[in-house]
């Protein structure tokens, strides 16, 4: 998968009863582009619906919406009733929202190392060589391992 930039929000509903104020176990893991607020799709999901709809979770800003939000479906499939809706607790609740802000995290990491290579690319050259330091050489070995432990699979 192709990592594009696309600002969101990953957001988290859930259901209540209006009689009883019972909740249900459900919880719709959806997006939103960064131009349309949570506040908007929530009320979309309350038209036509029996079940009072409530955020269950804070969303979660992000650069790469499509990408965050297809990782957590695929990372919480075994969770799926149906679609984006998913069968958890309060504590599978904030397990999913705690991974879904690592890899958000991670994915800012690669946007701003994006960044920064470009930055570099695009820069013009003054044809002169610079010996690398010490400090520079130590961070060359150590790169491997650094890629391996940030590396996602989206």
């Amino acid at each position: 998968m192709v990592l594009t930039y696309k600002e969101g929000w990953l957001y988290f509903l859930g259901e209540k009863d209006f009689k009883t104020e019972g909740t249900f176990s459900y919880v719709k893991m959806g997006k939103t582009n960064n131009d349309r607020p949570v506040s908007k799709r929530k009320n979309e999901h309350q038209t036509g619906n029996p079940r009072h709809i409530v955020e269950v979770s804070e969303s979660i800003r992000t650069n790469f919406i499509n990408a965050l939000e297809t990782y957590m479906h695929n990372r919480f499939a075994t969770k799926r009733v149906s679609g984006e809706w998913f069968e958890l607790d309060k504590k599978g609740i904030k397990s999913v929202v705690s991974e879904a802000k690592k890899v958000n995290a991670l994915l800012d990491i690669v946007l701003t190392e994006g960044q920064a290579i470009k930055e570099i690319k695009e820069s013009e050259s003054n044809g002169k060589f610079i010996n690398a330091t010490k400090s520079i050489n130590a961070n060359y070995q150590k790169y491997p391992s650094y890629k391996k432990k940030t590396s996602i699979i989206l």
